[in-house]
């Protein structure tokens, strides 16, 4: 059986998270979102070692840290969410690598037919053959970094790394994947002759087909609206009827407004999602807070869409009944355990116990009730996390012998920016420093990170031990939140930010 695009990407070979796998009961029950919230709960975002630069508005922080907590049980998807395009053993595609700069006679621009064999491609892409098999047509593509703020890709192209183990923070090399531009709907403009239906792979779009040939072969393969669908499946691939498109495993119609949709559904608009393609289509949704599922069904965060979260239903697994900041058992299964659904189970140690948070987002920050928590970012955009047990300038949820620690910042209600803590065992004697007062800095440990961390040392409660030039001993300086209307610093003491990337936290220096 023949399956192509446009770009000739080797189908049959992949399942990525743009096309979650189905969700069943009884598989792994949840998504991407469920992956990508449990990675940013309860950690801080600091990167070891670093300090405050040269003086206490320096920005040498470099960046955040989100490890440290694992959610209970893979999600749908997750798995194989940033699995190679064209990578070489996932997908089999050939890319460019073994050039003899002295065979080249011409240096090819971005997007000419090339040679993998004798790359000529000019600096800044590389030759690859999406077909994977050396018989495709091999086209000079842009390189990118996976894993940087700026990938390198232009519109409508997908980074594609060349391994889907690289640590973030790390650089994740990879070739931009150009997409078809397929519309639903209108699959014949950039689909051409032949029948095509349109996948969406995060920003780009493909043409998927042609299924005329699929359908001499196996009928039986090609779906319609609402039945599971999974092109990328090796063993079993489904494929959706032309003019439909494959969300979140689903074979789903299209539309233009909600009067296009059925009962219980509305129509999604991810034209923006893919760079200005006209792609809009019917879901069915629930509330994931509220849990209106049926009793024998658990509403499943499938995604985020305009600051809110999309639930569907999911079938055969119940929510479960703990709700935020309790004990909770993780399951292998699912990413809530024995929380409700509108949780993670958040388990730092690894031991198969944790503690339910809630999910929150830019309309329902009121989830968050926590005296000491607020809606904190996760890797999944428009999706928070309720996070945050003390306050980081007083002291004052730990218990004795604890410190409470600069973890995140998140909003609270009121668009307030506010910095979020969690207790760690401190060693030091609180106040044995002086503010002002040269000071020690302690080491913590989330799994197998430790590294050194300035708001955990010998200085009063509320202070952080940095030094303020590039070289001097650390020195205990008040904290402060330049966002609020009290700072917290004496009169006529400015509240300085010191970190570029957090806003909320700040010293009080007068210098």
């Amino acid at each position: 059986m023949q399956i192509s695009s446009k770009w000739l990407i080797a189908l049959s070979a992949l399942s990525l998270a743009g096309c979650p796998e189905t969700l069943d009961a009884g598989t792994d029950a949840g998504t991407d979102a469920g992956t990508d919230a449990g990675m940013t709960a309860g950690t801080p975002p600091i990167t070891a070692g670093t300090t405050a630069g040269d003086s206490v508005t320096g920005g040498t922080t470099g960046g955040t840290m989100t490890g440290g907590t694992t959610v209970g049980g893979d999600m749908v998807g997750g798995a194989t969410a940033g699995i190679d395009i064209v990578g070489g053993a996932t997908a089999g595609a050939m890319t460019g690598g073994t050039s003899n700069p002295m065979m080249c006679t011409d240096v090819l621009a971005f997007g000419a037919t090339c040679d993998v064999f004798n790359d000529c491609c000019a600096r800044g892409t590389a030759c690859v053959d999406l077909d994977g098999e050396g018989d495709g047509a091999p086209t000079c593509l842009r390189k990118c970094d996976a894993n940087a703020e700026t990938d390198g890709c232009e519109e409508r192209e997908l980074c594609n790394p060349e391994s889907a183990d690289v640590p973030a923070g790390e650089p994740s090399p990879g070739t931009c994947i150009p997409g078809d531009d397929c519309e639903p709907g209108n699959e014949s403009v950039a689909c051409g002759a032949g029948e095509f239906y349109c996948q969406r792979l995060e920003n780009i779009t493909l043409c998927i087909g042609d299924l005329a040939e699929v359908r001499a072969q196996a009928p039986e393969v090609i779906v319609g609206v609402g039945a599971d669908c999974n092109p990328f499946d090796q063993m079993a691939p489904t494929f959706c009827e032309s003019g439909l498109v494959c969300e979140y495993g689903v074979c789903r119609a299209t539309c233009a407004t909600n009067d296009d949709c059925g009962m219980g559904e509305e129509c999604l608009d991810y034209t923006a999602r893919v760079d200005g393609i006209n792609y809009k289509f019917c879901i069915d949704t629930c509330d994931v807070y509220a849990q209106d599922c049926a009793a024998t069904q658990a509403c499943v965060l499938t995604d985020t869409y305009d600051g809110a979260l999309i639930g569907s239903c999911l079938d055969g697994v119940a929510s479960g009944t703990a709700l935020s900041g309790e004990a909770c058992t993780t399951s292998e299964q699912t990413y809530w355990g024995t929380c409700n659904a509108g949780n993670i189970c958040s388990d730092d140690d690894e031991d198969g116990m944790g503690e339910c948070v809630s999910f929150c987002d830019t309309y329902n920050l009121d989830r968050c009730t926590g005296e000491y928590t607020a809606c904190t970012d996760t890797q999944l955009e428009g999706l928070g996390l309720c996070s945050g047990e003390c306050d980081v300038f007083t002291n004052a949820g730990c218990e004795m012998g604890q410190s409470c620690l600069f973890g995140n910042e998140g909003q609270r209600p009121g668009d307030v920016i506010a910095p979020t803590g969690f207790c760690y065992d401190n060693a030091f004697t609180v106040g044995e420093a002086a503010v002002g007062a040269e000071c020690e800095t302690g080491t913590v440990t989330f799994g197998e990170d430790s590294f050194d961390y300035p708001f955990l040392n010998n200085c009063p409660a509320g202070n952080i031990c940095i030094p303020l030039m590039q070289g001097s001993p650390g020195q205990c300086l008040q904290m402060c939140n330049p966002n609020a209307m009290v700072t917290g610093c004496e009169a006529g003491v400015p509240c300085r930010v010191i970190f570029d990337t957090i806003e909320s936290m700040g010293v009080c220096f007068a210098g």
